[in-house]
């Protein structure tokens, strides 16, 4: 069974709030937080538990994740301006949100929502290898 590379992306991107899994048999992402109410978080769980090979838990990589592509994406910018602006946003405390600010400031919210979201494409394609997932895109 193939699990779909843009759900997994957008699962992974969600890592740092809802746990997931891969189930290998269907194919499904599987999340622990949000569509689940209490007592299928439950029943997924001892499933989980009792057939432990046919799932994969998803890593919790999303924050981390995100601080790289904000710093591809500031290397990235032709004016040097955007770039030493993001650069220096990125250090320190609460650097998401000031990189966010600037973000809207330099009116580049379409910019960097396509990025983010092949950056998670790639990082959902290299974890699909590394755990020897076949996906489909």
């Amino acid at each position: 069974m193939k699990i779909r590379l843009p759900e997994l992306a957008d699962a992974l991107q969600q890592t740092d709030v809802r746990r997931g899994y891969v189930d290998l048999g269907t194919g499904r992402i599987v999340s622990l937080a949000g569509e689940m109410d209490e007592e299928e978080t439950m029943e997924h769980i001892f499933s989980v538990e009792e057939d432990w090979e046919r799932y994969v838990m998803l890593p919790d990589i999303s924050e981390e994740e995100e601080k790289n592509a904000m710093r591809r994406f500031a290397e990235l910018q032709q004016e040097p301006e955007i770039r030493e602006r993001m650069r220096a946003a990125l250090s320190g405390v609460r650097s998401r949100a000031r990189f966010r600010r600037l973000v809207e400031e330099f009116h580049l919210r379409g910019k960097w929502k396509s990025f983010l979201r092949l950056h998670f494409l790639s990082v959902a394609r290299e974890w699909c290898g590394e755990n020897g997932i076949v996906y489909e895109n």
